[in-house]
């Protein structure tokens, strides 16, 4: 048995609580693909943002979960958002450090945009809340403007689901990586 104790409060059972965030990570999963309440959010929708997300962050079981999710609905989008993410995921031209990708403060207003053979299949509506995904990705400590999603026709009940999905398939790639014992990609992960 793995315990690690903590300076205060009980033995902290590692087994016990991987499979607490195992169930936790399946019931969001379900959340996400089969919603068990009504969402703004459509499945397509829901598909291209977790799909994006999970491969601007590499986790490989996260980007095949939700790429096979979106190509089982439409295969040539998910290729789109997948070299989308990947373009999205490379250094910026402004230089960083090795290891450390320049959070959105350090940019000085320079973000990734939607490529236009993109943007014509999704639209201006879609692409904005993948932009505002990415910004979420680049510095999630850092408040993300949702002005231009609301200017786009989002609710903000929307917004705030485009964010759960953001930070669901976050926190699973991270989870993904610890509980493998794996050093957390910096780069991908601020």
């Amino acid at each position: 048995m793995n315990v690690l104790v903590p300076r205060e409060g009980p033995p902290w059972n590692w087994s016990e609580q991987n499979a607490m965030l195992r169930r936790a990570v399946a019931a969001g999963v379900r959340q996400i693909m089969t919603p068990v309440r009504p969402m703004v959010l459509t499945k397509l929708e829901r598909q291209m943002i977790s799909a994006f997300t999970a491969e601007y962050l590499g986790e490989p079981h996260c980007v095949a979960l939700f790429g096979e999710w979106l190509s089982e609905t439409a295969l040539d989008l998910a290729i789109r958002i997948s070299d989308a993410a990947e373009q999205a995921a490379r250094p910026d031209p402004y230089g960083s450090l090795p290891g450390f990708s320049a959070c959105r403060a350090e940019r000085n207003g320079a973000t990734w945009h939607v490529d236009p053979a993109l943007l014509a299949q999704i639209g201006p509506r879609m692409a904005a809340a993948l932009v505002y995904a990415h910004q979420s990705l680049m510095d999630p400590d850092l408040p993300t403007d949702a002005g231009e999603l609301l200017a786009m026709g989002w609710s903000p009940e929307g917004v705030a689901e485009i964010d759960g999905v953001v930070a669901f398939v976050r926190q699973m790639a991270i989870l993904r990586w610890i509980d493998k014992g794996a050093a957390l990609p910096v780069q991908r992960i601020p």
